[in-house]
């Protein structure tokens, strides 16, 4: 999500240095609650035949439209998996 919002704060030309600190802000256990909410959410919308990687790449690719960071996403799924 901080990708996202990064991205649209410099389409209305927000300066770097206010976008990193506005970034700054945001929670991170707020912010890795958010992408397990989304997980959970998301994960019903799937067949039961989306399994293991197919489905870890599917929710990864979901995750990653909506703005959050690869390595966040990833780290996530993860400790789902444990």
């Amino acid at each position: 999500m901080r990708i996202l919002i990064s991205s649209k704060l410099k389409e209305k030309r927000v300066s770097d240095y206010c976008i990193i600190k506005g970034l700054k802000v945001i929670d991170d256990t707020e912010y890795e609650e958010s992408i397990k909410r989304l997980i959970q959410k998301k994960i019903k919308d799937y067949s039961p035949k989306h399994k293991g990687y197919s489905l870890k790449a599917k929710l990864t690719n979901f995750l990653l439209t909506k703005g959050f960071e690869y390595d966040l996403v990833n780290q996530v799924l993860v400790k789902l998996e444990e």
